[in-house]
């Protein structure tokens, strides 16, 4: 069924948007349509809409251009209005999202419109591109090199284009710490001082990062800028520590930030920051780095800290790992007590996923969610990152998306009214595609973080071979493996009815292609662990279960380069590539070691000889962390 809004009647904001939506969604406007929508703009509270029923025509009610088109996303849906109407509010006037673009996926410039234009109808009104070096910065010709870096006209672009759909685009980079994608060339040797902090004090440094933002400045029409400046481990200990400097954290991190507050000040730029770096600045590293030591409840903040965080800069808190109300109100008056009203950033968790991390994001933006309309904060905005290579499915997580901005929008969404948003909004199955995502699994206790569960990830990454992910979960639990398996070959089994589906917004033949990996390299491992060193038999017949968890490999390959394709600029996608090539190489000298093994030509399989150590440890997640112990 097709929604006609009415251009005779409708406020010109609204049908310039639909103009664009119209292109991919059903909707029609319509002159002369004695049934077409009318949208009008007026004195309801500030991001709100009403919908009601006027002489036999639907009336919308708006605030701003992103209510209204949160209301077009609503009567996508196809709902029935009641006599009284429905009016629908969000207590945030900025309601965002952060894509990470540093991590090898760059998304293409054309795909983010795709995105813009769905996050319209689910009443987003800012989003960020987090781009710590991926943007191309004139006259630096090793700024992003090969890394998928947009230009200025790219961003322009979008700029333009989230503006007419009610979204503000502002800028998000880094302005000292997490640089290590462009600090690794020679050429910035001289703004270098530990491998992913620049050098303060530095006149390079600070003519660098006035280019940063003067390029921003020009590219997006917003005067708000996110600086970064998070977790600067290092700071101070490298290069400047090699020329005499003696200053130490807090001065260093103070001085820096003073200056490039100024620099955004000079070009009307209004700055924020992560707020982590003010909560442990004057702690020792160590304690930091434990996960409540990012934002540690019982920091006191001293005035020396206080006094120096300039005026003009808003503090971002972002918090996506505690699944208690009571944490995120502690935090967010910490910032009050600061002097500073924070902008919170939750999570919608893409990071070490496959796919969308539906179990994270569940347990932990909705109780952040809710303490924010607790506590009134006004401004809030879901990360989604990309460590370890951004391999995750980012399409899927429109269903976390969906799920928050239903959240934010109203006090207790159902599951059935989060699963018409999305349908309305992706034309897609919402609880199918949760199903897919499910490929993380959790065990009963969720009375610590994380809690303890098998990540999906490691499965794929772990090295058939050494086997460093198997042998320390099989420490933690004996049988671990076994319910993993029939696990992953039970939702394997619910997703194969399914596997054509290959839309943007739900591909469950990745899903079911990552599943069927996963239940191959189980297999392999189990009848490899059982059958050496005394059942040849059983070593002979594992070549069936390798030649099969190959050509899944291979059929995963072929899955995430159409997927990457069509989303992502093709930097970056190397990464993955090598990484899907080592696997199958390593299955193919596991087939060989043991062919040599079962000849005599060899006397033992000494990888599989290695004693584990007798307690597990809590391995971190990474490719590079558990594929191999001797590092790329």
């Amino acid at each position: 069924m097709r929604l006609n809004v009415s251009s005779a009647a409708s406020s010109s904001e609204v049908i310039n948007a639909s103009h664009i939506l119209k292109e991919r969604h059903p909707l029609s406007i319509d002159h002369e349509a004695k049934d077409g929508v009318i949208f009008k703009k007026s004195d309801v509270s500030s991001r709100a809409f009403r919908v009601f029923s006027q002489s036999g025509r639907l009336i919308v009610e708006y605030a701003d251009l992103s209510s209204a088109l949160r209301a077009l996303g609503f009567l996508l849906g196809d709902t029935e209005i009641p006599e009284g109407g429905l009016e629908f509010a969000s207590p945030f006037k900025t309601q965002g999202i952060m894509l990470d673009c540093s991590r090898n996926a760059v998304m293409k410039v054309e795909h983010f419109k795709l995105w813009l234009e769905k996050l319209s109808l689910l009443g987003f009104n800012m989003a960020m591109l987090y781009t710590e070096d991926t943007y191309k910065l004139p006259g630096e010709s090793y700024w992003g090199y090969l890394r998928g870096a947009y230009s200025k006209e790219e961003l322009k672009e979008i700029d333009t284009y989230a503006n007419l759909l009610g979204i503000e685009m502002i800028p998000c980079i880094q302005a000292l710490g997490h640089m290590g994608g462009v600090l690794k060339w020679p050429v910035y040797a001289d703004i270098t001082d530990t491998g992913n902090v620049m050098l303060v004090g530095s006149k390079q440094t600070e003519a660098i990062i006035e280019r940063m933002l003067l390029f921003y400045s020009e590219a997006f029409s917003s005067r708000r800028i996110h600086i970064g400046m998070d977790e600067t481990y290092g700071l101070g200990r490298g290069k400047y520590m090699d020329r005499g400097g003696r200053d130490g954290f807090v001065d260093l991190y103070f001085t820096h930030l003073e200056m490039v507050v100024k620099k955004c000040e000079e070009l009307k730029l209004e700055p924020m920051l992560w707020s982590d770096m003010l909560f442990h600045s004057n702690l020792d590293l160590e304690a930091a780095q434990t996960r409540d030591g990012f934002y540690n409840p019982q920091a006191e903040i001293p005035e020396r800290i206080t006094s120096r965080i300039p005026e003009s800069a808003q503090l971002v808190y972002w918090d996506y790992y505690h699944p208690n109300i009571d944490d995120y109100t502690a935090r967010i008056n910490k910032h009050r007590q600061m002097g500073f009203e924070p902008i919170m950033a939750s999570a919608v968790w893409t990071w070490h996923e496959l796919m969308y991390g539906k179990t994270f994001t569940e347990a932990n933006a909705l109780p952040c969610i809710q303490a924010c309309k607790y506590k009134q904060v006004e401004e809030i905005f879901f990360t989604m990152w990309g460590d370890d290579g951004g391999y995750c499915d980012y399409d899927s997580a429109m269903a976390g998306l969906t799920f928050v901005a239903s959240h934010c929008w109203n006090d207790n969404p159902s599951k059935q009214e989060i699963a018409m948003d999305f349908q309305s909004v992706c034309g897609e199955d919402y609880e199918l595609l949760c199903q897919a995502c499910e490929l993380d699994i959790f065990e009963s206790d969720e009375s610590e973080f994380p809690p303890p569960r098998i990540w999906a990830s490691s499965v794929l990454w772990d090295d058939p071979i050494l086997g460093i992910y198997w042998r320390n979960e099989k420490l933690r639990s004996p049988d671990i493996w076994s319910k993993v398996l029939e696990y992953y070959f039970k939702l394997s089994q619910a997703l194969e009815e399914h596997q054509n589906i290959t839309r943007e917004f739900q591909d469950i033949r990745h899903a079911w292609l990552l599943c069927k990996t996963l239940e191959c390299k189980i297999r392999v491992r189990d009848k490899l662990t059982n059958s050496y060193p005394h059942d040849k038999a059983g070593l002979k017949s594992i070549a069936c279960e390798i030649a099969e968890t190959i050509e899944f490999l291979n059929m995963l390959d072929e899955s995430w380069r159409r997927q990457w394709m069509r989303r992502n600029k093709p930097f970056g996608f190397e990464i993955l590539q090598v990484r899907i090539a080592g696997l199958i190489r390593r299955y193919r000298e596991l087939s060989a070691r043991i062919d040599e093994y079962l000849a005599g030509a060899i006397q033992k399989l000494d990888e599989l000889e290695e004693e584990t150590p007798e307690m597990p440890i809590n391995l971190p997640n990474g490719f590079c962390r558990i594929f191999s112990n001797s590092g790329f």
